[in-house]
């Protein structure tokens, strides 16, 4: 199985989010879990043994066309219909 996690921002929420991953891997050891985030958040993640991959964006340029490119491709990989982004700022990039 693989998960992406998507928590862009909000290091409190990433940090929360993150002690998750220690019990997915516990009950199901071979899920593949990545990682989407903002670039300024990666540090945070970049040591979690849990973690396959920490793919990244920055949110300051997402309204450009090839920072939302980069979003596409990497839901792309993972064959994603529907997505569903829950967070606030949204509004603020537009």
């Amino acid at each position: 199985m693989k998960i992406l996690i998507v928590r862009l921002s909000a290091i409190g929420d990433i940090i929360h989010s993150a002690v998750v991953l220690e019990f997915i891997k516990k009950y199901s050891p071979d899920t593949q879990i990545d990682w989407l985030v903002d670039s300024a958040f990666s540090g945070i993640l970049e040591h979690n043994p849990n973690i396959k991959k920490i793919h990244t964006i920055d949110l300051k340029k997402l309204k450009s066309n090839k920072s939302f490119k980069n979003l596409l491709s990497i839901l792309k990989v993972y064959g994603l219909k529907f997505l569903l982004f829950q967070f606030c700022i949204v509004s603020s990039l537009l």
